[in-house]
């Protein structure tokens, strides 16, 4: 197994990375990743996912070793059938199906977001390539002292992928995402906070994580998972579209149980102050 899959208290599930090689892309790490995901969705129990990795690494992206043995194959050739497909991820296709391939990783990115509960990323050390791209993917990261972040894709004469170009100008502008996949600076922990990439830095990040998710798994599941929708989707939607979709979550929400107590209880707080 290429990732353990742990509880943690009653709702918080642990995802840790662990393969040789500092943690990188290969194995069957995507496909249990996903496996991890589908079954975190259909648990009830299950209210927040904490990821980090074993050893000194989070992720540095694509292992050398599955590279080197694609020397000269096709990019979909790559993904169907070796780095990301069958055993490892998604499943091989048929020749006509590949041979229009458009989306290539980003299918896996589009399955692993369809968890609706808070993801963070517990990022103990270095998360390069596409280990950055996967810490961009959830929701909140928190990051150990030893944390670097590094784009790399430009230095190897490639471009960002899993959706980097997408989610980082959300994250520190356009500005200085060009900067960062451009130039691949190695972006430390502090630095990263202040240009917006994580939202803490700690001593020991996997616990700074679950006490987070244990305070978000403290609150209504389905506030919580309404919200992450309206999140994720703010940066593809337009405004009106966007208050529509608030409107009918929002209708949604306050027919429950929880909304209605939650909201009787503030009614008798604030009354008891008058």
């Amino acid at each position: 197994m290429d990732l353990e899959v742990t509880r943690v208290g009653e709702h918080v599930m642990l995802w840790r990375l662990n393969r040789p090689s500092h943690n990188a892309y290969g194995g069957t790490l995507l496909r249990e990743l996903i496996e991890a995901g589908r079954a975190a969705q259909a648990d009830d129990s299950v209210r927040a996912v904490v990821t980090t990795g074993a050893g000194p690494s989070f992720c540095v992206g694509a292992d050398v070793d599955d590279l080197s043995s694609l020397d000269g194959a096709s990019l979909n050739a790559a993904f169907h059938h070796g780095l990301a497909g069958g055993d490892n991820g998604f499943s091989s296709t048929s020749a006509v199906v590949e041979a229009l391939e458009e989306r290539g990783i980003g299918h896996w990115v589009l399955e692993f977001l369809r968890l609706d509960k808070p993801m963070i990323a517990a990022v103990n050390g270095p998360a390069a390539g596409g280990g950055f791209c996967l810490a961009l993917l959830h929701d909140l990261r928190v990051l150990g002292p030893d944390a670097v972040f590094t784009p790399g894709f430009t230095a190897i004469g490639l471009a960002p992928e899993m959706g980097m170009s997408w989610l980082l100008p959300r994250l520190v502008g356009q500005a200085k995402t060009t900067e960062l996949l451009l130039l691949n600076p190695r972006i430390g922990a502090e630095e990263a906070v202040r240009c917006g990439l994580a939202h803490r830095v700690a001593a020991d990040p996997v616990a700074e994580a679950v006490s987070i998710a244990e305070q978000v798994a403290a609150l209504s599941p389905a506030a919580v998972a309404a919200t992450l929708r309206l999140v994720r989707a703010s940066g593809t939607t337009s405004l009106p579209d966007q208050l529509d979709r608030e409107y009918r979550l929002q209708q949604t929400l306050w027919e429950t149980h929880e909304a209605r107590t939650a909201i009787a209880g503030l009614v008798a707080r604030l009354n008891a102050r008058r």
